[in-house]
């Protein structure tokens, strides 16, 4: 099993790596390594924030550093979780993916076994658009139950789930990012991802 953290500086904006945010970075992995000394923490990053952590000499942090590999056919600064996504759908091994701001404060072990393990249930009606939207309709899932998956810690125990489930959040990033296209301005920010995939497999 592989403890990964992403992180892509979409907007190749320098301001992206604020103090706050590399602190938050070097202390979560730092955590994660300090009560699972036994896990493998791999980082995918883009270029610019390669070159930044670099520069910092906290690239060491991680046991191994691995170059991001685009979705070009999804607006990432839409949907900025696809290149995360997108190593979730090519996975052959069991992963645990943590966000850059995901702090552990204990060994967690015990937990990690054959059952999908993520953050917290979030109400899904808080963060997505309504059922009756005319554009949300578009996407091809049916909503069971008014829920969405935080996902700021998420183990995925079975590479042939996490595959599935990786493709078909892809694909409704893909659906969603032809839409967004057609939009009028007003209605962009209704467009979002959903991680209630999740709790619908």
């Amino acid at each position: 099993m592989e403890v990964i953290w992403v992180l892509e500086n979409v907007k190749r904006d320098k301001l992206f790596y604020s103090k706050l945010q590399l602190t938050l970075l070097v202390a979560s992995v730092s955590l994660w390594r300090k009560y699972h000394p036994e896990h493998y923490t791999v980082i995918y990053c883009d270029n610019l924030t390669y070159d930044t952590l670099s520069k910092l000499k906290i690239l060491h942090l991680w046991h191994s550093v691995r170059k991001l590999d685009y979705p070009d056919d999804i607006d990432r600064e839409i949907f900025w979780s696809g290149c995360k996504t997108k190593i979730i759908s090519e996975t052959n091994q069991p992963l645990l993916l943590v966000d850059h701001d995901f702090l552990i404060r204990k060994n967690i072990d015990k937990h990690l076994n054959t059952n999908v393990l993520y953050s917290y249930d979030e109400f899904e009606s808080n963060w997505y658009p309504p059922v009756w939207d005319p554009y949300a309709k578009q996407v091809p899932f049916e909503r069971v139950v008014d829920r969405a998956a935080n996902v700021s810690l998420f183990y995925l125990p079975d590479p042939e789930f996490a595959r599935k489930y990786g493709k078909k959040v892809l694909e409704n990033h893909r659906i969603l990012t032809k839409i967004l296209k057609k939009l009028p301005p007003s209605k962009k920010w209704e467009i979002s991802a959903n991680h209630m995939r999740v709790s619908e497999h």
